[in-house]
């Protein structure tokens, strides 16, 4: 009787689904690392325009608008900011993805492996939790600047010009 081994296709190219794997943890943490930064540099621009923007905040004060509306206004326009930057960071990666996969960028050996190339598919569960956490950390990122502005000392305010 002679005995036949069978091999499944993950069994056969365990070394590039290992390397694919850690390909996209290290993409992922990449991807991470832009998000802090972006909210970061969001942050910084919240504040300047909150500095910039203290006799606007008085003179709305003045109007009869309250701390919480002129935070809520600052938040806004933090996630609205954050929301054109995610959007536009989310197509441009996957138009990058579409071209990438479509020119078989990274071509792989094809006596070593099964695939002619690195596949490039962003999945729709990865776009969604980089969005969700891009768009989180927007809002995050604008909490302090939108506190500063909405505690504005209105005669100082006015006084500066």
């Amino acid at each position: 009787m002679t005995s036949t081994a069978t091999t499944t296709w993950q069994e056969a190219n365990r070394p590039l689904l290992l390397a694919l794997r850690l390909e996209r943890i290290a993409i992922f943490a990449t991807v991470f690392l832009v998000v802090v930064v972006a909210g970061l540099n969001l942050a910084a621009t919240s504040a300047v325009l909150a500095a910039t923007r203290r006799g606007d905040a008085a003179v709305l004060t003045v109007l009869g608008a309250s701390p919480s509306v002129l935070s809520r206004v600052f938040l806004l326009v933090g996630l609205l900011l954050g929301a054109v930057g995610t959007l536009t960071g989310l197509l441009l990666g996957v138009v990058l993805a579409v071209v990438l996969d479509a020119t078989h960028a990274i071509p792989l050996p094809a006596e070593l492996f099964a695939l002619a190339h690195v596949p490039f598919k962003p999945g729709a569960r990865d776009l969604l939790a980089v969005g969700a956490f891009s768009l989180a950390w927007s809002f995050l990122s604008s909490f302090a600047p939108a506190r500063m502005a909405a505690r504005v000392d209105v005669t100082e305010a006015l006084r500066a010009g």
